[in-house]
């Protein structure tokens, strides 16, 4: 695939040097790290990256298993293009706060509880009044977070773009019917045994999975320093997910899906087409009920990157710059 790198983002083959030269001493200087109180007590922790010249602002919800810290490079190359950024950690992973004992479980009373996070992150703790333009981008998991954010917040964001969102799991063998009927029992038999949340079938602690064998991205290079990240802040490790996270997540999704059409906000969506994580249909149905609803996403479907692994924006050149490019096009161009 070729590209055209119109907006100057950093390539794989400028890493290693500036990471060292001009992405670290950034951060290091223009990012502020903050918290707040969320649902239950649970510590929320969030950064901006800000500079008193930018007229406009991008908000970023991550996936799962993601801290902020990750998305440096990305951070930089929006900095340099006029944009502030804001990244929040959700509940239970990255810097935020846990609910289980066990520290590497992705676990979640109900999703909803995300939802009222960042609802009061945007709406309380970051002021966005004095930009011009305030843009949302969120991937996987934060889609789904985003997407039931933006069914109760119209005004909030002039655009969205959704990367590889989470609305249809890849649950491998399993039925969402069968995979709600096992964690719906498990669930129940935890409570009454009072047994602290457990993995859900197939899921376990924090294990560095090699690049070879990654589902996530076909860099090298930014694999590589996604795993420094890792290995530099053990506190951010996460393994799998617990019965709950997995029953909530599939009940939101069907949600999601189902009431597209209360979200007014413009949308952009990127789909992978060699994603692993989650499946395409859950996208595909997204924009069609956008589309019957009269508030049709960019194209009217899912933008497709071929042959992209699910995080398009730290996969190779040839897929993450077309992917940021589809991003800026549609918040500055249209």
């Amino acid at each position: 695939m070729a590209f055209n790198n119109k907006y100057s983002l950093t390539l794989e083959s400028e890493l290693p040097d500036k990471y060292a030269s001009h992405i670290g001493p950034f951060w290091q200087k223009y990012s502020h790290a903050n918290e707040f109180i969320g649902v239950d007590g649970v510590i929320i922790r969030y950064v901006q990256v800000v500079k008193p010249e930018h007229q406009q602002a991008i908000i970023i919800a991550p996936g799962r298993i993601e801290s902020y810290l990750k998305y440096q490079e990305l951070s930089y190359d929006l900095s340099q293009l006029g944009f502030d950024i804001y990244i929040i950690d959700h509940r239970g992973q990255g810097l935020s706060g846990r609910m289980t004992p066990n520290s590497e479980q992705g676990h979640v009373l109900q999703f909803s509880d995300y939802v009222t996070d960042f609802a009061y992150w945007v709406d309380q703790e970051l002021d966005l009044t004095r930009y011009s333009n305030s843009f949302l981008i969120a991937h996987s998991m934060g889609c789904a977070i985003s997407a039931l954010y933006l069914m109760d917040h119209h005004q909030r964001f002039d655009k969205a773009a959704f990367c590889s969102p989470m609305f249809d799991i890849n649950l491998g063998p399993f039925s969402p019917k069968m995979a709600l009927s096992i964690t719906n029992a498990a669930i129940k038999s935890n409570t009454m045994m009072r047994r602290p949340a457990q993995f859900a079938p197939g899921q376990g602690g924090y294990h560095p999975v090699p690049f070879e064998e990654n589902d996530l991205t076909q860099s090298p290079a930014r694999y590589h320093y996604f795993r420094q990240i890792y290995q530099a802040h053990p506190e951010i490790r996460l393994g799998g997910v617990t019965h709950q996270w997995l029953n909530q997540a599939i009940l939101s999704t069907g949600y999601i899906i189902e009431n597209a059409d209360k979200i007014i906000t413009p949308l952009l969506v990127l789909q992978a087409s060699d994603d692993k994580v989650v499946n395409p249909q859950g996208q595909n149905q997204f924009c069609a009920n956008l589309l019957k609803a009269g508030r049709p996403c960019v194209d009217e479907e899912p933008i497709i990157i071929g042959h992209a692994k699910h995080e398009l924006l730290i996969e190779r050149d040839k897929y993450r710059v077309p992917s940021v490019n589809w991003v800026l096009d549609f918040f500055l161009l249209n």
